[in-house]
This record gives structure tokens, sequence and C-alpha cells, in this order.
């Protein structure tokens, strides 16, 4: 029934128990559990509803294929409800220093798609190109940029540069 990594069954079944809970919340038509790690009759029926909308003889008990088709579901539950995960590009990629003209890192690259998407947003004097050069054109965009962010117009990118770029990025374009 458990897998062995579960080596107590009450732990196990508060697991089961939350797994429905989550699921029932994102609207699966199932009771709403309290984990509570008795595997009672409500507990029962609720993995017998379970497995009946899952394709799973309603046997009520937590076989090896309900306790997969339970974590897949709920792993997709989440997945659906929650945000993607952030990156750190400028943290990776410089350990906290500057990127500027003449750097080719992977990071000129997405500072560069950021600052092109930022164009519809801010008057910027040339057309952002996405060639992963860190060029006059970038130069240009990020002392526009830090002029307008009242930032010290060094056309380099540091930390406080990055963290204006990002918020502007994540507030105008994905309407944070």
């Amino acid at each position: 029934m458990i897998p062995k990594v579960y080596n107590d069954r009450a732990r196990a079944v508060i697991q089961i128990q939350l797994w429905l809970r989550t699921l029932a919340a994102t609207g699966l038509p199932i009771p709403t559990l309290v984990p509570d790690g008795i595997y009672d009759d409500k507990t029962r029926q609720t993995v017998a509803i379970f497995q009946g909308l899952s394709g799973i003889a309603a046997t009520g008990e937590v076989d090896y294929v309900t306790w997969l088709a339970l974590r897949d579901d709920y792993r997709r539950a989440v997945a659906a409800k929650s945000r993607s995960m952030p990156i750190y590009p400028f943290e990776y990629a410089l350990e906290g220093g500057t990127v500027g003209e003449g750097d080719t890192l992977s990071l000129v690259s997405i500072l560069q798609a950021m600052i092109g998407d930022l164009s519809s947003v801010y008057a910027l004097p040339q057309e952002q190109r996405t060639n992963g050069v860190y060029d006059e054109e970038t130069v240009q965009n990020v002392r526009s940029l830090q002029e307008i962010w009242q930032l010290p117009q060094t056309g380099r990118v540091d930390k406080e540069t990055w963290n204006m770029l990002a918020g502007a990025y994540n507030k105008n374009l994905n309407k944070e």
C-alpha cells in the first residue's frame, strides 16, 4: 500500500489525506478531509470516490496504483495553481559584479530581450536587438533606463540596475 519511505503508517495516511484535501480544494468533487493520520471511514470513502473518478477500481484502499495517481494528480494541481520559478541569472553569471559593453554572457541576451520588451513602456533611444553582445545600442538603452530610474548613468548593469529592470519587466509585462 504505502511506499517504503513512509515507515510510519500515520505519516503516510496524513500524506494521503493532504493530497486529497488539496485536490478537493482545487475543485475535484470529493469530500474535504482533515489530515489526522487516521484511516477512518471518511478517508476510505474519499479514496474510493477518487479511485472511481480516476478509473481505478474503487476499493477505498490505497494500493501502489492509487498512490501514484494521487501523487501525480496532486502535483499537477499544485503546478497549475503555482507561479513559475524565478531565475537569478545576474547572481549566477556575475557573482554580484556588472555586465557592460563588449560582454557576451548569456545574461546579455536575457537583458536585451527584457529591454526590447520594455521598449513598449519606455521611450528608448535605440531599437534593442537581441544578439548576445553588449553593444552600443544596449549601452544607450541602459543609460536611458538608468536616467528614468534616477540611477547613475553608467551604461553598465549592476545589481541595482538589474533589480529595477527585473521589477519593471515583471510589473509591466507580467501584470504583477
